[in-house]
């Protein structure tokens, strides 16, 4: 039931990234392109941000496809590919643009998910050893 449950998120999760690279989110008012914290727009933040959950589904639990689990560097391997998948669909869209700077913002964040999920395997395993 676990796994359903884990599973049924992920696919949330994934779908999520596809429907926030198709809508259009900077066109009005309020645009994160134009918005800088020092010299760095608010937009590459938030593509980070985006993708910072990615190791999350891989940690603690085995992510079935073919009835085979993923190895780490593949699942990291499929995060880049998605990563690009979402940020080259809005190249295809008018209202959309494609970005170098926010790919690499996305690849920055599944970057900084594995260092999360390195720091969670070494120093999380051990204080639950502990306790």
């Amino acid at each position: 039931m676990k796994i359903l449950k884990r599973k049924t998120l992920l696919w949330f999760y994934l779908i999520s990234l596809v429907v926030l690279a198709i809508i259009p989110i900077n066109s009005g008012k309020f645009s994160m392109n134009d918005i800088y914290i020092v010299s760095f727009r608010l937009d590459y933040l938030a593509h980070s941000i985006v993708f910072l959950p990615w190791m999350m589904f891989y940690l603690g639990m085995p992510i079935f496809v073919f009835k085979k689990p993923i190895p780490l560097l593949g699942w990291i391997f499929f995060g880049l590919s998605y990563a690009a998948l979402t940020e080259g669909i809005q190249f295809f869209l008018s209202y959309r643009s494609f970005n170098i700077n926010d790919l690499i913002a996305n690849a920055l964040g599944i970057a900084l998910s594995i260092l999360l999920y390195t720091f969670i395997k070494i120093f999380g395993l051990r204080l639950i050893n502990k306790v």
